[in-house]
């Protein structure tokens, strides 16, 4: 009869001893889920941050490129008025018609060298490598008159904002620009200076 007491016993405080247990890990369980769903909320949170900031990001980015391409526009029309008023200054020459040696002056080249037919043949060649005929048509007006080192500077922005068509060659456009006397430097030094390979 004791022995049976005391088994008893011992089963009671068995029992106890694991609903002590079960109390306790259920608490701990719900302890790690109440931290586990704080956490995934925090880490929700970052995620909304971040995909703002991406956002912010590029909208700036497009802000700047829209920024940039006004800027060459800008640039572009300046020297559009200035050759206007080049021309406008200069009567004489552009009183008279145009001659086949007044196409291109064999000492320099510049934009009073250059007749309207001309110049609109050269667009002619320009206009495939560039997006559009009036992006050609700005790169133009940026380049005329420049010497050959900015002419490559010109190039290089253009193509890096995304201007000239990927498709295009290079050697190809130094080509039409030294047959127009735009730019005078060989082609090793076109290529030298000029990068289609950069990252846009």
């Amino acid at each position: 009869m004791r022995s049976f007491s005391l088994l008893k016993s011992r089963l009671k405080c068995r029992d106890e001893l694991i609903r002590e247990l079960r109390a306790k890990m259920e608490a701990d369980f719900r302890e790690y889920s109440d931290r586990i769903e704080e956490l995934t909320r925090e880490r929700d949170a970052l995620l909304r941050e971040r995909d703002a900031l991406q956002r912010e990001r590029d909208a700036l980015k497009r802000k700047t490129r829209a920024q940039e391409l006004d800027i060459m526009q800008l640039k572009s029309d300046c020297e559009e008025s200035r050759q206007e008023l080049l021309f406008a200054s200069d009567t004489p020459h552009s009183a008279r018609p145009a001659t086949e040696r007044e196409d291109y002056e064999e000492d320099s080249f510049g934009p009073a060298q250059m007749t309207e037919e001309k110049a609109d043949g050269l667009m002619g060649r320009l206009s495939p490598f560039f997006i559009d005929e009036g992006t050609a048509r700005r790169y133009l007006n940026a380049i005329r008159g420049q010497k050959d080192t900015e002419i490559a500077m010109v190039t290089n922005t253009y193509w890096e904002k995304g201007a000239i068509q990927k498709k295009s060659r290079k050697t190809h456009l130094w080509r039409v620009l030294n047959e127009a006397k735009l730019y005078q430097a060989r082609e090793s030094n076109w290529n030298a200076m000029v990068d289609f390979k950069m990252k846009r």
